[in-house]
């Protein structure tokens, strides 16, 4: 009965006091008192669900009171499961009670957190029902956050701080569930926040920490951290236990810790005995059914030499103690939940009759009343919100097309230990083959919600499959669609069954199904008998056994994969995760080609077809003929033709050619190199960048793709580096090198030194991309050094970032060696960087316009160290105005030779990225040329890139080939955001404000006085140019919402917000009240990122950008069409300030590496001194 009434109180104590008859009395039986360790005769007596008396009950008989007859047995009390997932047993509630209950469980500890992966807080709720019909109490402790995988994953329910100052007030809350320890170390806002509210709330914390030792495991415990479950050893177990944790055992189907665990009880420390419980954490119906549940675990204890009535107080009270619930249930004492068991033999012991509050439920092994499962809603149902998949999708895709790859392959040596497998396997038609002779497979994770469409694929070894494929939906902790196989085909047949079958675990082998478990609840469990799951769960391992797994339980091992908190590597959606960098990494560790006789044999001829054709004893594939060729190396322009020959130039003067062109005495300059551009910037796919910058010169592109990489990690890079290869234009990449920008940010990926090893490797990708944190370099922080010498120890170039840099902070950054820089925005900054060997990169981008003042320090003795780049550049400006050719314009217009102009874009950069095949149009150098009118203007005619004519008269004549974007879609996740996060509460009228300079996205850190309402709210007076802006965190759902102030960006009405805000790429928005921003936000989120423009509650404007919520799939015209719209309303609409670029104005507004102050996702920043600062100015 509950004690939540004064009505049931007085009810109870008449009843404890033998004023009012027991319902029940249990006569004849042998007591185990666990409080007193004592076993002793005494009678028992029951008022409804209470227990009133033990000992002599003749007083508390009535007329209707009825007596049981318990001659012979002894009386225990109902078992505790102190840590539990019953879920993966596949069993209901219902079911599972039915399995476990008849074997003395009548209570467990349960996070129920499966099924909230699957279902939320709704699905949640409708299973708390079915427990208050069942026979077994759950005492649930509301999950630390869900996912609880780093890198964060994706399930269809975030648990947040936010949840749980809403669920632990739930009568139904007994705690904070399984706290992982990597989360506590990290200082994760939702794990703090959740432990801070049960301390609130006056709840305990349960643990895991496996291998959590000395210091570490100190600072666990000073985060609150009351009990564990996950010990690897009885070292580890006596470690924690003499540091004050309660500790739980296991012993599940397939982990056995309990032989050695038990070892600090039996061989260190008996006083140990009263802080240990039992847990099994994850069994299946056939072990239960055949061993039996914790009755088991009891005689297991029993046989290590612990006594039967410790064993029996750690099955009970010391769980109840532990979790704080010894006034409810864990004992056979007045006042606690009358669950009883009967039993034979304290050494055997066996469960004969089972009572749960007040109620005889079991007799032998079975219960002996029908209990029926709920209707199940919607809300369960097992759907699979997954696109069917191909073959395709299953096969790891490499940059060879034959030869070898060196993998990462994840070695199962237990359920819950992978180890690190280095093999060589083979590469055919650029696919990496898995293989059965050394024991390696493929594996998959396939999001399941229909929220972002994820798919990941690695390698895994210890099954020892020969053939066929597994599946699975019920997967801890997301509850994703597992899938492992040989053979890609069945793989995708095993999880397109699951997908159509709504959830379940299915072996497949030759194209057909051989054995199908269907879990229709959740996905992941079933209503069905224990005695039929066991059945089938039998079937399953058999079939897995057929495909040539030896594991004691391959399916149940398999479905343990995504587990990040397990040692050493997981699987999520998210790739495959190194646990002890706690990052997601690529399995590929390196490539070779296969290089035949036949083909050096074909390079030898190509030598011999170019000598030939150079020496005019053969004709050129192509003869650009009557040209005025720009010679770079000696600054003459000399007349003549070009002869090409396959990719190559053969040479200059008279040739004759197998296809010849007038060039009509044009001039012929080198193909242009962009130095530094940010491909993201632009808004379209690298495909369709190539497309537009093509017609106008652009040969190759430096890309530095850390927009992407900060938003999807290096599944962004693989996506870039394969999307350029469906255009002419050859784009190289730098590879992002401080992803995020700085640790002052959230992002959606951390890049460190380890994660940068394989990539730097790669061809295409010539170092590392500029180099943002200066600070760290200046100081030597170690860190920075370990990615340094990731690029020095390959031979690669490191790019520059280093604004305001000087004296002797240059010369460190220098002397790291920084290879270029490409933010002076002064000549003085310019010649201190010349001056010490650098590179300079002179900017003319949509946003920073640097060329023209830089000009001014270009001089005849330096021009050979200065480049041309555009850093970002948008549709809108490259069809207005060009690309390069635009920069060789203006370089002229300001007085440059022109060849000492057309030199920096293309001999200059060239040879500061070691790119000694191109730059210039001489013999033996890539066939990369452009017609050009004059050299005032540079109007582009025709465009050669590896001696294929790729652009004429301004248009692009290859045929786009878009790549899949799949893999870099969903990428904005925001949880529990609402207009209340831009709530300041404000004390002081006077704040710091982020002042926008015109012409750059430099910012001047400024003050202002503003007015306050009577709660601390900003009101914004519409006569100032001074607005809130706010930066939301978009990536790991964190609920982070960042305010301040902005001045200069002149908006008048509505507001404005971007998926694209430099460099994590969280949103940020600005508007004229909270209203608007809420408003502007929740449609960004509902397209799934881009660009939004909203009045009056209103969206005016929008471009939705499904590529990592960068880039749009849509052409460079319909971006600009758009672009076109957002500014014209921006202006009109909006009134934002003319001489402001509303787009990407804003967008720099949050890049926390360009001075002076700027807003991320974490606070306002100063960027001089690279540490947080209030808003409010303290008088």
């Amino acid at each position: 009965m509950e004690r939540t009434t004064v009505e049931n109180l007085k009810e109870l104590i008449r009843a404890g006091r033998a004023k009012t008859p027991a319902t029940k009395v249990i006569m004849g039986g042998t007591l185990v008192n666990v409080m007193s360790e004592e076993i002793y005769p005494a009678d028992i007596a029951v008022y409804k669900d209470t227990i009133v008396a033990v000992g002599d009950v003749k007083e508390y008989i009535g007329e209707e009171t009825e007596v049981i007859d318990a001659k012979g047995r002894y009386l225990v009390p109902g078992m505790i499961d102190g840590h539990i997932h019953s879920e993966c047993s596949k069993l209901s509630i219902t079911s599972y009670a039915k399995a476990v209950v008849p074997r003395g469980t009548t209570s467990m500890i349960s996070g129920l957190d499966e099924y909230i992966s699957v279902s939320g807080l709704e699905g949640l709720q409708e299973v708390q029902k079915e427990v208050q019909a069942s026979p077994l109490k759950v005492f649930w402790g509301a999950p630390y956050k869900t996912p609880y995988t780093i890198p964060q994953s994706t399930v269809a329910f975030n648990f947040t701080k936010e949840v749980h100052e809403e669920v632990q007030k739930w009568p139904q809350c007994y705690g904070v569930w399984e706290t992982v320890r990597e989360f506590i170390q990290e200082e994760d806002e939702n794990t703090l926040g959740a432990i801070a509210e049960a301390f609130k709330n006056r709840l305990p914390v349960f643990g895991c920490a496996p291998m959590a030792r000395g210091n570490d495991l100190n600072g666990y415990l000073c985060a609150g951290v009351r009990l564990d479950h996950e010990s690897y050893d009885h070292e580890e177990v006596v470690e924690k236990m003499r540091k004050g944790m309660h500790m739980l055992i296991r012993e599940s189907s397939v982990t056995h810790f309990l032989a050695e665990n038990i070892r600090a009880v039996t061989e260190v420390n008996p006083a140990f005995a009263r802080r240990v419980s039992f847990c099994t954490d994850d069994v299946t119906a056939s072990d239960v059914l055949e061993k039996g549940h914790l009755d088991n675990v009891v005689r297991l204890a029993i046989q290590a030499g612990v006594k039967p009535m410790t064993a029996i107080q750690m099955a009970t009270i010391n769980s109840a103690e532990a979790y704080r619930i010894d006034h409810m249930v864990g004992s056979i004492c007045p006042g606690r939940i009358a669950d009883i068991l009967f039993v034979d033999d304290l050494e055997a012991f066996g469960i004969k009759e089972v009572m749960t509050n007040g109620k005889m439920v079991a007799k032998d092994h079975k219960l002996t009343y029908d209990l029926k499962a709920p209707e199940r809603s919607s809300v369960l149902k097992g759907e699979l919100k997954c696109k069917l998949t191909t073959k395709e999708d299953f096969e790891y895709k490499t940059s060879v097309q034959n030869g070898e790859a060196k993998v990462l392959s994840m070695d199962v040596k237990g359920p819950f230990v992978r180890k690190r497998k280095d093999v060589v396997l083979k590469v055919e038609n650029g696919i990496v083959l898995p293989d059965v002779e050394q024991d390696v497979a493929m594996v998959s994770v396939l999001e399941r919600f229909g929220r972002n469409g994820n798919k990941s694929l690695a390698f895994c070894s210890g099954w020892k499959l020969k053939k066929g494929a597994m599946a699975s939906s019920a997967a801890p902790d997301d509850n994703n669609l597992v899938v492992m196989g040989v053979s890609a085909e069945d793989m995708s047949i095993a999880a397109n069954y699951l997908i159509e079958q709504g959830g379940g675990q299915v072996v497949v082998a030759d194209g057909e199904i051989l054995e199908f478990l269907p879990l229709p609840v959740g996905g992941i469990v079933s209503d069905e008998e224990p005695e039929v799951i066991a059945a089938q769960e039998k079937k399953i391992d058999q079939a897995a056994r057929m495909l040539g797994s030896d594991l004691p339980d391959p399916m149940m091992y398999m479905f343990f994969l995504p587990i990040t908190a397990i040692p050493d590597y997981a699987i999520t959606d998210v790739g495959p995760v190194d646990y002890l960098a706690l990052t997601t990494f690529d399995p590929v560790l390196e490539v070779n080609e296969n290089k035949s006789k036949e083909d050096i044999g074909m390079k030898k001829e190509e030598l011999k077809k170019l000598i030939d054709t150079a020496a005019g004893r053969i004709p050129a594939d192509t003869v650009i003929k009557n040209c005025q060729v720009v010679n770079v190396f000696s600054g003459k322009i000399q007349k003549g033709d070009i002869a090409l020959c396959g990719d190559k130039i053969a040479g200059i003067g008279e040739y004759q050619g197998v296809k010849e062109i007038d060039a009509q005495g044009r001039y012929a300059v080198p193909g242009f190199i962009d130095s530094h551009i940010h491909i993201e910037s632009a808004y379209v796919s690298p495909e369709e960048l190539g497309r537009l910058l093509v017609p106008h010169g652009a040969a190759t592109i430096i890309a530095d793709p850390h927009e992407i990489v900060n938003v999807c990690g290096i599944r962004g890079l693989d996506y870039m580096m394969e999307a350029a290869k469906g255009t002419a234009l050859d784009i190289k990449y730098m590879l992002p090198s401080c992803v995020p920008a700085t640790p002052f940010e959230h992002a959606g990926a951390e890049i460190n030194a380890p994660e940068m090893e394989e990539p730097i490797q790669r061809e295409g990708i010539l170092g590392l991309g500029e180099f943002m944190n200066f600070p760290g370099v200046i100081q030597a922080d170690e860190s920075v050094l370990d990615k340094l010498m990731t690029a020095k120890e390959e031979g690669k170039l490191i790019d520059g970032h280093g604004p305001g840099i000087d004296g002797k902070d240059l010369n460190a950054y220098s002397a790291a060696g920084i290879l270029a820089d490409h933010e002076c925005s002064t000549v003085e900054e310019m010649e201190a960087r010349l001056e010490r060997g650098m590179y300079i990169l002179l900017r003319q981008g949509s946003a920073c316009h640097n060329l023209r003042p830089l000009l001014k320090g270009v001089t005849p003795e330096n021009s050979r160290r200065c480049l041309l780049c555009s850093d970002d550049r948008q549709p809108k400006t490259i069809l207005k105005d060009g690309h390069l050719d635009n920069h060789l314009k203006i370089c002229v217009e300001e007085g440059l030779d022109a060849v000492t102009a057309i030199r920096m874009a293309t001999l200059n950069a060239a040879e500061c990225f070691r790119l000694h095949d191109r730059g210039a149009i001489a013999p033996g150098y890539r066939a990369d040329v452009v017609l050009l009118d004059d050299l005032k203007d540079f109007r582009v005619e025709k465009v050669w890139i590896a001696g294929e004519l790729t652009a004429d008269n301004g248009k692009y004549l290859p045929e786009v080939a878009p790549y899949d974007i799949s893999s870099v879609k969903g990428s904005v996740i925001v949880k529990d955001f609402s207009a209340e996060k831009f709530k300041m509460h404000l004390t002081s009228d006077e704040v710091n404000v982020i002042e926008i300079l015109p012409g750059g996205v430099v910012t001047k850190k400024a003050a202002a006085h503003i007015q306050l309402d009577e709660n601390g709210e900003f009101v914004r007076n519409p006569k100032e140019d001074l607005v809130k802006v706010a930066v939301v965190e978009r990536h790991q759902g964190t609920g982070n919402v960042a305010c301040g102030f902005l001045k200069g960006y002149g908006i008048k009405e509505g507001a404005v917000a971007l998926s694209v805000a430099h460099d994590s790429h969280n949103i940020i928005v600005v508007g004229v009240n909270d209203e608007e921003m809420e408003f502007a936000v929740n449609s960004l989120i509902a397209q799934e990122g881009g660009i939004v423009l909203v009045k009056e509650g209103k969206v005016i404007e929008q471009m939705p950008m499904p590529i990592a919520g960068l880039m749009s799939d849509q052409s460079g015209e319909w971006v600009d069409e758009k672009l076109t719209s957002i500014h014209e309303k921006a202006y009109t609409e909006l009134g934002i300030c003319g001489d402001v670029e509303p787009v990407m104005t804003l967008c720099f507004m949050s890049l926390a590496v360009i001075p002076e102050i700027k807003l991320t996702d974490m606070g306002l920043f100063d960027v001089t001194t690279f540490s947080f600062i209030p808003v409010e100015i303290s008088r």
